[in-house]
């Protein structure tokens, strides 16, 4: 990516730059959420891309795999979104689909797993949700004396 904003951010723009290869829908989204957001997110988001990287070779789940799960989240949460708003419910409620061949499939619970995980930089809503907890809960379990 030619953008001076995730020059800086390594993991980031790999992440990014796979996506786009995969999706060009998602470029104009991420590019807008990457300008508008302030060096705690950046740091965030490229420690997050950084642990999604090592968890990709880790795993031996090949190049551009984590990448790929997130473009198939978000097709799917799509899918979903319609799918409730025509039938006023979700398909698995519906057509009582059983989640249990997700969670017996070590590769099919990586795939959610690390698109789920790349919402949380990807999606506005999710990474406030995080960026509340992490701010909310240290302020908790941190002693005051």
């Amino acid at each position: 990516m030619q953008n001076r904003i995730l020059q800086k951010y390594k993991y980031i723009d790999k992440i990014f730059n796979q996506l786009i290869k995969i999706n060009p829908h998602h470029k104009k989204k991420a590019e807008k959420l990457f300008k508008i957001k302030k060096k705690k997110y950046l740091e965030f988001s490229n420690e997050i891309c950084r642990i999604v990287l090592l968890l990709e070779k880790k795993w031996s789940l090949g190049n551009s795999f984590a990448a790929k799960s997130y473009d198939d989240f978000c097709c799917e949460t799509i899918n979903e979104f319609y799918y409730f708003k025509k039938h006023g419910t979700y398909k698995a409620i519906k057509k009582k689909i059983s989640n249990k061949p997700l969670y017996a499939s070590l590769k099919k619970m990586k795939k959610y797993l690390l698109g789920l995980i790349l919402t949380h930089i990807f999606w506005k809503s999710h990474y406030e949700i995080i960026n509340w907890f992490m701010n909310n809960i240290k302020k908790k379990i941190t002693p005051h004396f």
